[in-house]
Formats: structure tokens, sequence, C-alpha cells
């Protein structure tokens, strides 16, 4: 993959932006839980199709990075493999544009991200979901879908090499010490190395059956702690840089007691995003604002965010703004 450049952040996301992505993200939805279905039923994969959809994804994403993103946290938990198998796919379409890499790489990331756990679906569902950590037989069992993966894409063909290669090699880490294989830096591409990034980012910070999701600098300190072992250390400092302290989305607390969204970030100043105020400093609910905290910070130059807190706390789902049509338009 060609290495340029990081590409900022744009503004965008109009309505008609948001309505062009809710289409693409339902289509992207249903047809990742339709492939993966058939894959679980032993059917064979529409590679053309596949490669359509992500086309879709990458188009919208080039327009407007964070609009599909936003669209991505409104996964319902009996939807885990796909949505995290489509959420995947389109933090590395994002992070990929982050990076300047080309259209072409772009889709390519977006197919690799969107297969890379398709080996889940020959993994028994009560293992998939068990509601606890697993023991070391169930590890091993779970540890075959790489292989797993690998196999389904080189039999049903029509997906491009570096797919087959980042869903054999997601899990394994710079050190060696992963599996199935323990194959070392020298050997993981550039693709899974940003797959990985996006797959366990993803992972720690979605809601699963069995636990919330953390916030995403619990996700980034992960990385931090994994980088150089698990995780390339450009990449990880790119990928901490492309998410930001608070990414559009995030449900925070400021000092002054009030809840908000982000609703944009900062490319200045990424801890002083643009936010939407819900609740004032009692916690009930106000009239909706945006409130830009780089110029507030002028005043009051202490830090503004006290934390980030869950998705649904005080009752607020990101979810439901969206479907009520919040946008970006007022992010900087």
């Amino acid at each position: 993959m060609a290495n340029t450049r990081p590409h900022p952040s744009s503004p965008c996301a109009s309505r008609k932006e948001l309505r062009r992505a809710r289409y693409a993200h339902r289509h992207a939805q249903a047809l990742t839980r339709s492939f993966l279905d058939g894959v679980r039923r032993g059917c064979g994969i529409d590679a053309r199709e596949i490669k359509t959809m992500v086309s879709e994804c990458v188009r919208c994403i080039m327009r407007c990075p964070d609009t599909l993103l936003w669209l991505g946290k409104m996964h319902q938990h009996e939807e885990d493999t796909a949505a995290h198998s489509l959420n995947t796919s389109l933090l590395a379409i994002a992070f990929g544009r982050y990076l300047g890499a080309a259209e072409e790489d772009l889709n390519r990331l977006g197919v690799a991200g969107l297969l890379h756990d398709i080996g889940k679906m020959h993994i028994p569902p009560e293992l998939l979901y068990k509601a606890g950590p697993l023991d070391a037989d169930e590890f091993s069992v779970m540890q075959r879908h790489t292989q797993q993966g690998h196999d389904i894409l080189r039999d049903h063909g029509g997906t491009f090499h570096g797919a087959m290669d980042v869903a054999y090699s997601h899990h394994e880490n710079l050190d060696g010490s992963g599996y199935p294989r323990r194959i070392t830096s020298a050997d993981i591409s550039s693709f899974t190395r940003i797959v990985m990034l996006c797959d366990v980012y993803d992972a720690i910070t979605s809601d699963r059956i069995y636990r919330k999701g953390s916030s995403p600098q619990k996700a980034l300190r992960f990385i931090s702690d994994q980088t150089g072992i698990k995780f390339d250390p450009r990449l990880a400092r790119q990928f901490t840089r492309f998410i930001g302290p608070y990414p559009p989305g995030s449900i925070v607390e400021l000092h002054s007691g009030e809840v908000a969204i982000v609703i944009g970030p900062n490319t200045r100043h990424r801890h002083l995003p643009t936010v939407m105020v819900l609740r004032d400093a009692d916690k009930n609910p106000v009239r909706e604002h945006a409130l830009c905290l780089e110029k507030l910070a002028r005043a009051n130059p202490s830090p503004l965010i006290r934390e980030v807190l869950p998705n649904g706390s005080q009752g607020i789902h990101i979810g439901d703004y969206i479907e009520k049509g919040l946008t970006l338009d007022n992010r900087r």
C-alpha cells in the first residue's frame, strides 16, 4: 500500500450526505449479515457484490470520513460478528484514507476488514458468544477461525490474496507470540497491520452480549501498551492521532457537570472538540445546543472534559440522535 502524508478529516455531513450514508450503511449491514449467514450454512460468497458494497462505503468515507463510523455505533447485540466485521471494515477504510491511501487500496482494505473474521462462522455459537472467559480447550477451538477464514476465502475465490492473508494473520504479533503460525513482523503485511488495529479498537469499544464496551481512551491505552509487541509502532501512533482523544459520537461529561455528545473533532486542539450539550450540571435534559470548547477554553484554560461516559449514560443513546438527524455540521 502506498505510504503518503496523512489526510486530515474534512468538514462535511450535510443532511443529504447523511441520507446517502444511511442507505450505504443499511445496505452494508444487510449484505454482511446475509453473506455471513450463507457461509455458516455452507453457501458460497458473491465476491463481486461484496466489492460493490465496499466501494460505495469507500466513496461515502472519502466524501465524509466520520458519518459511517457514527452509524456503526448503532449495531445491535444479536449481530455481533456481522456488526464487528462491518465496523472493522469502515474503520480500516477511514484510517487508510487518513494515511493517504489510494482509492484502490481503500477498497482492498475495506474488503479485507469485512472478511477478516469470516472463519468465525465455523465456530459453534455457544462458544463464539460465551458470556465468560474461554478455557484452554475452548480457546484452542476459537483460534481455528484464522485457518478456517483462510480456507473459506481460498476455496470460494474471487477475493484478492491480501484478504486471505488478513483473515489468516490478524491475530499474529510482531514479536512472534501470536497465532496460528507465530510469524514475526517481517511476514506481517501492511494491510494486516492496519486491520489488526481496527479489529482490536472496535472489539474493545463495542458493546457485546456479555459486557459493555470500554471507552476509546482505554482502547488506545491498550494499543499503546501493546505497541512493538502486537502493533506496528508507526501505525499505532498514526491510529491514535486518527481516533483522537474524543471521537465523534463520544458521550462526555464536562467539568461543569453538563453531559454532551462530541459532534466534531478539532484538528488543531484535539482535546477541545465541538459538542452538543444534552444535560445540565444536575443531569436534567436541556435544550440541545452546540458548544465549541476551543472558544470556551480561551476564557477558561483548565481541562473542560472530565470523562468519557458509556453509551446509554444519563439515558443518552447515540443511535437515537443519529436517527433524529443529528449531523456534523457544527464540527470545526
